[in-house]
């Protein structure tokens, strides 16, 4: 799992620079683990969030969580729940404020459960609750403690779960997949993935889920345009994300990609062609679109293997390079580390302010077998510049 994840790190490679026009990521907490890496993450205020870290070894996945409460990130405590020992397996995070913290997974064997099971805890400002959810989750949102959607990732029709303070209940959307949720109220959630090989946006307005008319991409055979990740920013601003690629059995070395932006005005969506640097040094193939919101009506994007950029409601676009360097293999910065890529894998906008929190790995590749590594990091930027 070590050597797949540096195989992903190797893609930008080198320090893009960027002179006035750059900022960089800080980084605000480094694994001790050599082989580790973070996917989930959850800003709840100013000074506290949580996030899900993963440890590969050749025998296990070992689930790690974090806590920050105040000016560092610490490991958690895990409740029996939670412990990889039992069978737990993490797999999702959402939060609406510090006391409505949900974590969605297969849960271990307890005190309450005799075996391993997909189930959800929540926390409430004090402790962990083991909830029911017997659904695999591939997305949530959490707009406040009875008010929770989650995307059904084991049903072959896209299905939305919402917790109303007592229970789940079902609802099919109208997509052929969805991957992405987003909200800024309980009358206004997003859903967003595909189509019919076209992008494809759900709305829900407090009373029921529609489907939005949005708009086509041109397509060569073999090709699909799908929304990889959706932002809502108030009612009526939200923003889509995602590519136009060619499929599985159709790809190959001269595959095209190229990704793309669609805003939400309020009343339509529309495509915007110079939202993001859409160059391959910056969004190369193969890279899923992440985003957040700036705190002022822009936004911050990243994709796996690319530059993260930020763009400002009144459209200036900066890139956002990688952090400073960090010890490696060794307690000292070499020659070699100077090489580091960071991978991002979730992004979030801290509630009321301006800083980005971002989880990911760093590391450098290629490298040696038995010289590889990838050490957790959490980084943030301040959007407010």
């Amino acid at each position: 799992m070590v050597a797949a994840v540096a195989v992903l790190l190797a893609a930008c490679g080198a320090d893009p620079g960027g002179g006035e026009d750059a900022d960089r990521w800080r980084t605000d907490y480094v694994s001790a683990s050599r082989a580790m890496s973070l996917w989930n993450l959850v800003a709840v205020s100013a000074d506290e969030g949580w996030a899900v870290a993963m440890e590969h070894n050749a025998e296990s996945t070992v689930y790690t969580l974090l806590h920050r409460d105040g000016a560092d990130w610490q490991n958690a405590p895990m409740p029996p729940a939670l412990r990889w020992e039992g069978g737990a397996e993490i797999s999702e995070l959402a939060a609406s404020g510090p006391d409505n913290v949900w974590l969605f997974g297969r849960l271990a064997a307890d005190e309450i459960a005799r075996d391993p099971q997909q189930g959800a805890m929540r926390w409430d400002g004090q402790r962990w609750i083991r909830m029911a959810a017997d659904f695999t989750v591939r997305e949530a949102v959490a707009v406040a403690p009875d008010d929770v959607w989650a995307l059904d990732a084991s049903t072959p029709e896209p299905v939305a779960h919402h917790w109303d303070g007592a229970r789940w209940d079902a609802t099919a959307l109208p997509a052929d997949h969805l991957d992405s949720l987003a909200a800024s109220g309980q009358d206004d959630v997003w859903a967003s993935g595909q189509a019919g090989g076209q992008p494809a946006i759900a709305h829900f307005d407090g009373q029921r889920w529609q489907p939005m008319e949005v708009p086509e991409f041109p397509l060569a055979e073999g090709e699909t345009a799908r929304i990889s990740d959706i932002v809502s920013v108030s009612r009526d601003e939200a923003w889509a994300f995602g590519a136009v690629t060619a499929t599985a059995t159709t790809a190959g070395p001269d595959q095209s990609y190229t990704a793309f932006a669609l805003r939400w005005n309020g009343e339509a969506w529309q495509k915007q062609p110079d939202a993001f640097d859409n160059s391959e040094k910056q969004t190369p193939p193969n890279s899923a679109l992440l985003a957040t919101g700036d705190g002022a009506g822009g936004f911050v994007l990243a994709s796996a293997f690319g530059t993260e950029q930020h763009r400002t409601r009144e459209g200036a676009r900066r890139v956002i390079r990688d952090p400073e360097p960090v010890a490696g293999r060794t307690d000292e910065i070499t020659e070699v580390d100077r090489r580091q890529h960071v991978e991002l894998h979730d992004l979030q906008l801290v509630p009321g302010t301006r800083e980005i929190w971002g989880v990911g790995a760093v590391g450098v590749s290629p490298l040696p077998p038995g010289e590889q590594y990838t050490r957790g990091v959490v980084v943030s930027y301040s959007a407010d510049r």
